[in-house]
């Protein structure tokens, strides 16, 4: 800012006053584990106080040879990253998600990302039957414990509701919710193989499901696993075969 862009009092007479906040930028550093694979890639988002919804956009995270990244010039707050891969009508959907993190001004983080879990393989046997070119098909996996959405007491002010959330995501309520509202899906390939990385520890359900013209789905099957805990993320991906998959 310029002094001569301030503004003059006339003569006699007394101006108002700014004053202004310099927040200085912050950024993240770090490695990605898992591999990413042909039409997939890395976003990064800045998130709501809340941690539940996104602040603007997306930013695409450059990894290179050795899955490093980084991040600058960022605005204090909470990050998360999301694995996606790019589906054959155009669309993304997630296959993996971290954090959130929280930025301070200033800063500079390190984050390894993937680095608690395991990463997932498999391949679905279709019925000899199956007209594979009639519909989509996609491979979703859930969390088996349902979490509970999180009630924000009324009557709070924006500084009291940002508090009530830092309280929360600390309880131990908090980590049980992010741990097991994972939801993630992908379009699987033409071999009906599927991949998911990195999934946090757990218990699983594996659903394939059959996307028709109309619009309507069909689960064709599901399966149960689980991720125990203290899963070493850096071994080879977990594989649970072939799975029968009935109409």
């Amino acid at each position: 800012m310029r002094g001569k862009d301030l503004p003059k009092a006339a003569e006699g007479k007394s101006t108002f006053a700014r004053r202004i906040k310099l927040i200085p930028y912050a950024s993240f550093q770090g490695k990605y584990l898992p591999q990413i694979k042909e039409n997939e890639f890395l976003e990064m988002y800045r998130m709501n106080s809340n941690r539940l919804s996104v602040d603007g956009p997306a930013q695409m995270i450059t990894l290179d040879n050795d899955n490093r990244f980084e991040a600058t010039k960022l605005m204090a707050g909470w990050y998360s990253f999301v694995h996606r891969v790019r589906s054959s009508n155009g669309g993304t959907t997630a296959l993996a998600t971290y954090g959130p993190f929280e930025l301070a001004g200033g800063k500079v983080r390190e984050v390894i990302l993937g680095n608690d879990g395991r990463s997932v393989v498999g391949r679905f046997v279709l019925p000899e039957n199956f007209q594979r070119d009639a519909c989509v098909l996609s491979a979703l996996v859930s969390s088996n414990i349902l979490a509970v959405y999180p009630q924000v007491p009324s009557g709070l002010d924006s500084a009291a509701t940002l508090a009530w959330w830092n309280a929360f995501w600390s309880s131990d309520e908090g980590r049980r919710y992010h741990r097991n509202r994972c939801y993630f899906t992908n379009n699987i390939t033409t071999d009906a193989s599927f991949y998911f990385p990195s999934l946090p520890p757990g218990k699983y359900k594996l659903f394939l499901n059959e996307m028709q013209p109309s619009g309507t789905h069909t689960k064709l099957m599901q399966t149960e696993f689980e991720i125990p805990d203290g899963a070493d993320s850096t071994r080879s991906p977990d594989d649970l075969g072939d799975l029968s998959a009935a109409n």
